[in-house]
């Protein structure tokens, strides 16, 4: 970064020291040096300060939005000039549609000239450190006024759209009597003139740390902010950062970047160098010096980059004749460019003029470069193979071409039926002839499986092979490929539609190569596998099957099965920069499902990698592996684990930086461009990924901050209060005694629970809905369905009953048990709650297969208890029966007998309280269950009716069980149940289980274009830690030799320890 150093002289005056001086002489010579000092540093205002007007004396021409309109603005007399330009096709414009003259002060000055495709002129009108916008209505000359707050306005910026608004952005001042802060505003207007004024829609605060550059008529604005360039769209709220550059720190860059952009491409100009943006892949695809003319030659012979020419254009207009001559001032639509040439204005049409375009050599006003494939001479010689990689390019260009292709397949069917019938020769080899009659193409099928292209070449008089490359698929035996179609777009780009999908080959002449660059398997037939008569191939329906290529902008991306059949197009996706990123979602989902390791490790070490290059501009290489994170979850955890820890604490630039945050979350998640909406008060892999091993890491606690903080804590609280009105109504029917409340009152409530209970009991029949099988392995979920529907039912049947009876008491005490226990359950998303909740569940999880297995035992006590003790007579509580059967109730029943004056005690019972259900539990074997559980906790009341000298095999039952049970196994129960407790006392289980939380929002109650929003759902998401925890966390990793296991991106941790003050040498350590 560029500094610019002044000189300071500092004095340090102690007025008491002065007043101490006795001798006047001494003060002289201090007040002299100050006054020497102030002098030399003295600022003239007048002298010093230039406060002129920028030097604008050249015509200014200005094309609308859309292409109809054109104007030049003359800033000698601030005359502007109109062109309707839409009926013209191409040309000189002669015929003028107005001219009118712009009233500014005297002392002032205007410039950004814009106008809509309705006539009307936008302009900034400054004066001195200030500006303000004007408006003017062209056809009758007349002032347009803003609805726009007071307050200054300066570094202002504006534009139509292609929607016809006027865009306005500037730092807005707000003065106060002790304050003044400045905002920048983003106002959005409606060019609808209503009482001679524009009316704003929208606007929008943009965060301080961000500057704006520029702002298209795409309605795109580009900002700048810690080296980095970022597009955002103002009516999608999309936003992505496009470029990185360390220089623009180091150089102060951000003042020279021009950018120009269109649908397909964004083209920056930083000082001397052009950047190619795809927009589609997010990543820079060109990077040139614009004074190398050779590499300018070979960007426009690129056929792929033609879509990006009226980008380019505004960009390298003092290098570029047109039909030999050289224009001023280009600007550009997407179809035609507008220039001065001789004091007139032309409109030239771009797509017949490509050929025409000439470079001019640098430091040369007369040499030029010609764009033609066939006029090299000897000195001058291009290297074509600069731009190979950027072949993915070519279907855009020629999308209007293909779709008619494949719509006239779509509809020959029968055609193709008749080839086949009558065993064309086309089916199975064609030639193809260039329309310069020097390139032939010669494709053929051989061995029924492969697919042969030679390339031919006529040099002088002779035709020479030129390249051959033969394609195998892995297609079953009883298929025969078969050629349907093949079409040329270039000399060197051909399609071929056949009976097994759709082929795009390039033909590189400086490699001498052909490469498959698009290839997905489509069944459009299929063999008749009939032994009698003779194999012929059915056909599918063409139509359904090509209806993607007939009406998609862009080719459908491959299937599964595109990859089974063809190993050669697994390997070129994978070694392709901008392939990979276009399908390598799809290629590792397919290595997964086909349990690919080593294409697995290499599609995950080329993203790495990628990553590692650039780390500003390449972070999209890592959503290849984020976004199969549910697959890999699913089949190989192991890689979950092994990304969450090598981009633990990775920033997507190559810089840290340490600031004093005021918000004191350990870590806090934000968007980091995220304007504020100040009109205004699709399934992610979050859902689908519920791994241990991200929320191990910081990075996974962070999305669960964002995500909650952005929306779910809004949404939670909706639930919850929701469940409140449900839980008061119904507590308020079953708790209030009769005689407190009406009748009548006591109905509605019920009502209304009824209503309440069914809309909460839609979203969890959703979940049933949605996955079956996981709700039914979810305990709470259960309990979530009985805490809704037993209220309901409740409700209903005591309105039907109209009274209160057992049954309807017994069902109001276990439903408020449920409403309340489900209340408790709401505190779980709370940390400091949320904790003992996730302890209880994981415990719960580690221990359940205990639980079974002592049920079991148990079970088996109680089976054996209920055979010992079962009473084999009849007998009956109500009747009195005495009899042998040591286990008869009314034998075990308590008696009462009388005792003589001479204290013989009479052997007949005087008293016989009568025996019950529990005298002898082991009459039924459920009770016989619940007395083993008695006995569990201490209660040995059950058995206490036996003798146990009497009966030994009864004696040695309570014995096993006490040892077995009650001693042995619930001692190991408790010890489990500790270190169970140790192993989940973490935050993991909570974020975890808040995590689960989230993922049921955005399922079933977010609304589908709610899950669209880009700033709930954004593609990067930024965090802030504190030092210390930083500190701490990469010494206790050092301590667990987990550092060292880290072998990515090694350059990145060593800025991370410089930045944090760890010495660290790996060799050092034992």
């Amino acid at each position: 970064m560029d500094f610019v150093s002044e000189k300071i002289s500092i004095v340090d005056i102690n007025d008491d020291d002065i007043n101490n001086f006795a001798n006047n002489s001494i003060k002289k010579d201090i007040y002299d040096e100050i006054s020497k000092i102030d002098n030399e540093s003295d600022v003239d205002s007048e002298k010093d300060v230039d406060f002129s007007e920028p030097c604008m004396d050249k015509p200014v021409i200005e094309v609308s939005p859309n292409g109809t309109y054109l104007i030049i603005y003359n800033p000698k007399d601030h005359s502007i000039v109109g062109w309707n330009t839409k009926d013209i096709d191409e040309g000189k414009l002669t015929s003028k549609d107005i001219t009118i003259k712009i009233e500014i002060p005297d002392d002032c000055y205007i410039d950004q000239i814009r106008v809509s495709d309705n006539k009307k002129l936008a302009c900034m009108v400054h004066k001195g450190d200030r500006c303000y916008p004007k408006i003017i209505d062209i056809r009758p000359n007349q002032e347009i006024e803003l609805d726009l707050i007071t307050g200054s306005f300066n570094e202002s910026c504006h534009t139509f759209n292609l929607k016809g608004e006027y865009i306005l952005y500037c730092k807005w001042g707000a003065y106060s009597v002790l304050s003044h802060r400045e905002h920048k505003i983003i106002w959005i207007y409606s060019t609808k003139t209503k009482n001679n004024k524009w009316f704003c829609k929208s606007n929008y605060k943009l965060p301080e740390y961000f500057e704006l550059i520029n702002m298209s008529k795409y309605s795109k604005i580009y900002l700048f902010s810690n080296n980095s360039i970022y597009e955002w769209d103002i009516f999608t709220k999309q936003d992505i950062k496009i470029f990185h550059d360390r220089e623009f720190e180091e150089n102060k860059l951000k003042n020279d970047v021009r950018v120009s952009s269109n649908s397909m491409f964004i083209c920056l100009g930083i000082m001397d160098k052009i950047i190619i943006i795809s927009i589609e892949l997010a990543i820079p695809i060109v990077s040139l010096d614009i004074n190398n003319d050779t590499l300018l030659y070979e960007l426009m012979d690129q056929s792929d980059l033609l879509p990006s020419l009226p980008s380019l254009l505004p960009l390298l207009s003092n290098k570029i004749q047109i039909m030999g001559s050289k224009y001023e001032y280009i600007q550009t639509t997407d179809e035609y460019a507008f220039g001065m040439l001789d004091g007139f204005v032309w409109k030239i049409k771009l797509e017949e003029n490509i050929s025409k375009i000439k470079f001019l050599l640098q430091n040369s006003n007369e040499k030029v470069i010609e764009n033609s494939k066939y006029n090299y001479d000897n000195n001058f010689k291009i290297d074509k193979g600069t731009y190979e990689h950027l072949n993915i390019y070519l279907f855009n260009p020629y999308v209007d071409k293909m779709h008619e292709l494949f719509q006239k397949v779509s509809e020959s069917e029968n055609e193709y039926k008749k080839k086949i019938e009558q065993k064309n020769k086309d089916l199975m080899k064609q030639y193809i002839i260039t329309d310069e009659l020097l390139q032939v193409w010669k494709v053929k099928v051989i061995d029924r499986n492969k697919i042969m292209l030679r390339v031919f070449k006529k040099v002088i008089d002779d035709w020479k092979l030129t390249c051959t490359r033969i394609t195998e698929f892995n297609v079953p035996v009883i298929r025969k490929i078969k050629l349907l179609e093949i079409r040329l777009f270039t000399d060197n780009d051909i399609i071929l539609i056949t009976t097994i999908g759709i082929l795009i080959y390039h033909f590189n002449e400086n490699k001498k190569s052909i490469s498959l660059n698009y290839w997905n398997y489509l069944e459009l037939t299929y063999p008749s596998v009939s032994r009698i008569f003779q194999r012929l191939d059915n056909f599918n329906d063409f139509k359904v099957l090509l209806r993607p290529y007939t009406f998609q902008h862009n080719l459908p991306l491959p299937n599964y099965l595109s990859f089974k059949t063809s190993d050669e197009w697994i390997s070129y996706i994978k070694d392709n920069k901008e392939n990979l990123l276009k399908y390598g979602n799809e290629l590792l989902s397919f290595a997964i499902k086909e349990h690919r390791l080593d294409l697995i490790e290499e599609i995950y070490k080329e993203c790495m990698n990628r990553f590692e290059e650039d780390l500003g501009n390449n972070w999209m290489f890592l959503s290849i592996i984020t976004s199969t994170m549910p697959l890999l979850n699913k089949h190989y955890p192991e890689y979950v684990l092994r990304y969450s820890l090598e981009t633990t604490m990775i920033i997507d630039r190559p810089m840290y930086s340490i600031e004093d945050q005021q918000n004191n979350l350990h870590l806090y998640s934000f968007q980091y461009l995220q304007l504020i909406d100040l009109t205004r008060s699709i399934l992610c892999p979050f859902v689908e990924t519920m791994s241990r091993e991200i929320y191990k890491t910081w990075n996974g606690e962070a999305i669960i901050n964002f995500k909650w903080n952005t929306y779910g804590r809004y949404y939670y609280m909706m639930i919850w209060i929701g469940f409140m009105a449900y839980l008061g109504c119904f507590t308020a029917a079953a708790t209030i005694p009769q005689q407190y409340i009406d009748d009548n009152i006591q109905k509605k409530l019920l009502i209304a629970s009824i209503v309440l209970g069914f809309i909460h009991l839609s979203f969890e029949v959703r979940q049933v809905i949605y996955d079956p099988i996981k709700w039914l392995l979810d305990f709470w979920n259960l309990f979530d369905m009985i805490a809704y529907l037993l209220p309901i039912y409740t409700s209903i049947h005591w309105l039907q009953v109209n009274e209160m009876n057992d049954k309807i008491i017994s069902l109001l005490s276990f439903s408020c048990l449920f409403l309340d226990l489900k209340f408790l359950l709401f505190f779980r998303a709370f940390e400091y709650f949320g904790v003992y909740f996730a302890i209880m569940i994981s415990v719960a999880k580690e221990i359940f297969s205990f639980l079974v297995l002592l049920f079991i035992i148990i079970i088996s006590f109680a089976h054996a208890f209920y055979i010992l003790l079962l009473p084999r007579s009849d007998f009956s509580l109500n009747t009195y029966s005495i009899n042998n059967d040591p286990n008869n109730p009314w034998n075990l029943a308590t008696t009462y007998n009388q005792i003589f004056e001479n204290g013989t005690v009479d052997s007949n019972p005087f008293l016989i309280q009568p025996p019950n259900g529990n005298t002898n539990m082991f009459v039924d074997f459920r009770t016989s269950l619940f007395a083993m559980y008695k006995f569990l906790t201490g209660d040995s009341s059950a058995l206490s009716n036996w003798p146990y000298i009497s009966d030994p095999p009864l004696a040695i039952l309570i014995v096993l069980f006490s040892l077995l049970i009650v001693v042995y196994l619930m001692n190991l129960l408790i010890g489990l149940l500790n270190n169970a407790i140790e192993k989940d006392h973490d935050r993991v289980s909570f974020l975890m289980q808040k995590a689960e939380i989230l993922a049921e929002i955005e399922l079933y109650y977010m609304l589908p274009y709610q899950r669209r929003r880009k700033d709930w759902f954004p593609e990067v998401i930024y965090y802030y830690a504190s030092l210390d925890d930083i500190q701490k966390r990469v010494k206790r990793m050092m301590k667990r030799d987990e550092w060292n296991q880290i072998n990515a991106f090694p350059k990145l941790k060593q800025d991370l320890l410089k930045k944090i003050n760890i010495q660290h040498n790996p060799d050092d350590e034992s």
